[in-house]
């Protein structure tokens, strides 16, 4: 596992083995530890997260199955839903979800 991660984490199990192994080595190409290094450095010797960690596809998978899809995602803003029977589609970390707003005035989500 990278480190810092649980190891009762089941991020393997969900994507399978080879492409979470395909994920970690992206994690070690980008998260060097002279790059940790840098992250953990008071801020004004900071450093932000190298170029590849924001376009590098498999950065992002390990992103969306460590990160955004385990925590609560701002998915929209209730605006875009003003009325009963308003829907808007939404993607959070690699999933396609709709959110609906009932006719009690709250709005729901689910996976498309």
């Amino acid at each position: 596992m990278i480190d810092g991660h649980s190891e009762d984490d089941r991020s393997g199990e969900i994507l399978g083995v080879q492409a979470w192994n395909r994920l970690e080595q992206a994690a070690r190409r980008t998260l060097t530890p002279a790059c940790l290094e840098a992250l953990d450095a008071p801020i004004e010797k900071a450093h932000a997260l190298p170029n590849t960690a924001y376009h590098d596809p498999d950065f992002l998978e390990l992103e969306n199955a460590r990160l955004f899809a385990r925590h609560w995602m701002l998915a929209g803003f209730g605006g875009a839903l003003p009325a009963f029977g308003g829907i808007a589609l939404a993607n959070v970390a690699g999933v396609p979800i709709f959110l609906v707003r009932g006719e009690d005035g709250l709005i729901r989500g689910f996976q498309n």
